[in-house]
């Protein structure tokens, strides 16, 4: 098994990882391993938080600044990290499997599925039953399916995406607001973040559109909702999802 391994530059890092924004990497408090300059990166000695168990790294690592800069993120060469590894145990009801820049199959869920031509097409992010707010003649209320309100923004920023496309040809759309998209459908099933994505080279711009296309069910809409002369030019751009991926 392989994994990221995050350094900071001080010992004695306790709850720092919290502090770096790091939660969505770990499922509770990590191991802590203090390297000295043979291991850290550009020779610094420091603390490392990690998933894995081992008290001692494996050799060689590669270590990536943050964008943040306020740590590194490192992986043992020979192995980077993959789907496989970096799994958090959620599973989706619908899904499309993407190659990534690795050469590796990740999943992503279906987010905004269209329901005009088949009405019981699942959103494949995950649901949870509650209450629901209406009570019959009786005065019992029933029971609602929805989406895990922590996944309701990537359902609006799906939609606002759909809105983009169903009204432009050639979309402009600024690079950031596409990546972070991207890496929050890859973070419903995988713990990483933008910065490994960055460090790693995952994505690239055709892979990118190719995945937000997918998420909104961009081969559905577009034949019962998308104008006919801009469903001609996404057919012939060569960026929709095949089905089932």
């Amino acid at each position: 098994m392989s994994g990221f391994y995050y350094f900071v530059a001080e010992v004695g890092g306790g709850r720092l990882w919290r502090e770096l924004g790091l939660d969505y990497a770990f499922e509770g408090p990590p191991a802590q391993i203090e390297v000295g300059p043979d291991v850290g990166p550009d020779g610094r000695s420091g603390m490392v938080f990690t998933r894995q168990s081992a008290t001692k790294l494996p050799r060689p690592i590669v270590w990536e600044k943050s964008r943040s800069g306020k740590f590194w993120i490192g992986w043992h060469e020979a192995n980077p990290p993959g789907p496989e590894d970096l799994r958090n145990g959620v599973s989706l009801t619908a899904a499309f499997t993407v190659r990534l820049r690795d050469e590796r199959d990740w999943l992503i869920p279906l987010v905004l599925p269209c329901r005009q031509r088949n009405p019981t097409r699942e959103c494949g992010l995950p649901q949870v039953y509650r209450l629901s707010g209406e009570a019959d003649k009786e005065g019992r209320r029933g029971v609602a399916e929805e989406v895990t309100p922590e996944y309701v923004p990537l359902i609006d920023e799906a939609k606002q995406f759909w809105t983009v496309f169903k009204h432009e040809s050639q979309p402009a759309i600024e690079t950031e607001r596409v990546l972070t998209f991207c890496v929050h459908l890859l973070q419903v099933s995988y713990r990483i973040g933008l910065d490994e994505v960055l460090a790693l080279e995952l994505l690239d711009k055709q892979i990118a559109q190719a995945m937000v296309l997918a998420v909104i069910d961009a081969t559905e809409r577009i034949k019962s909702e998308m104008p006919a002369e801009l469903a001609s030019v996404a057919e012939k751009s060569g960026l929709l999802p095949d089905e089932g991926r």
